[in-house]
């Protein structure tokens, strides 16, 4: 229990710190005059590229595969959701520093739950995701895989580059049981349950700064997330109410592939 919640504040910690790096960095770069003709040589070579510097705002839109471990329990299913990602950042050079979040609706994968006196035994009903942490995005401009030959003939990307991104995550989920087999009296089918985590993201993509005019990308993502503390959530539409909190296990293990199509807002 204390263990995880020092990684929490280790990983909240590490998002201000992150926050303050970016914009510390924002003024360093801004404020920035005196370069050299040799390192202005340099820089020039290696941002022979179109892929924009400074503030950035992007969206993305795509689909999923989530399969959940829950008290030691792995089935064999993987179930599709649609997913939709933002994020907000700061570009240098090849380095991308920005906060993201990522949400999910999936159907809910086979679960088996322990939770209170109450066990939860369902494969039928809805999971909600919401993730989001920082990330660091780097982009390899010197390999543009467009080969040269090529660009006569493609006027409309004449530019691709790959990038690795990664970076800490803390997410809230809820699941909402349409059928199952529930035992104790902790839990009933018309009650949420919710439960936060904290995790990673990891994933690889490739930039197009130049289609027809937009900058675009596609990434593959993916996510792991660890379960510190679930919460029975009950009452009325107009009443909601938090009716049993558990933080003494990770009971449950999310791993989830994400393939997203974006495009740079701003």
């Amino acid at each position: 229990m204390r263990g995880r919640l020092k990684i929490r504040n280790i990983v909240i910690i590490l998002t201000i710190l992150f926050i303050s790096f970016v914009f510390w960095m924002g003024e360093v770069i801004s404020s920035s005059t005196d370069i050299s003709a040799e390192t202005s040589k340099h820089k020039n070579q290696k941002e022979n590229h179109s892929l924009s510097q400074g503030w950035n705002l992007k969206a993305a839109i795509g689909g999923s595969a989530t399969h959940m471990r829950t008290h030691g329990r792995t089935p064999k299913k993987w179930h599709t959701g649609f997913d939709f990602a933002s994020s907000i950042g700061y570009r240098y050079s090849d380095f991308d520093f920005a906060i993201g979040s990522y949400a999910t609706l999936t159907k809910l994968p086979p679960v088996y739950i322990r939770v209170g006196n109450s066990t939860i035994d369902s494969d039928y009903g809805v999971l909600m995701s919401l993730t989001i942490g920082p990330k660091l995005t780097y982009y390899f401009t010197d390999f543009n895989l467009i080969p040269v030959k090529l660009k006569k003939y493609i006027n409309s990307v004449s530019e691709l580059y790959p990038f690795l991104l990664l970076g800490p995550m803390v997410s809230i989920q809820s699941m909402y049981f349409e059928r199952g087999v529930i035992t104790g009296d902790s839990f009933y089918i018309y009650q949420k349950l919710t439960y936060e985590g904290i995790g990673y993201v990891v994933g690889i993509g490739l930039d197009s700064p130049a289609i027809y005019g937009h900058e675009l990308y596609v990434e593959l993502l993916y996510k792991f997330i660890e379960s510190n503390k679930m919460t029975i959530v009950g009452g009325t539409k107009k009443e909601v109410k938090t009716i049993y909190v558990d933080q003494d296990k990770s009971n449950i293990k999310e791993h989830t592939l994400i393939f997203l199509v974006g495009l740079k807002v701003l």
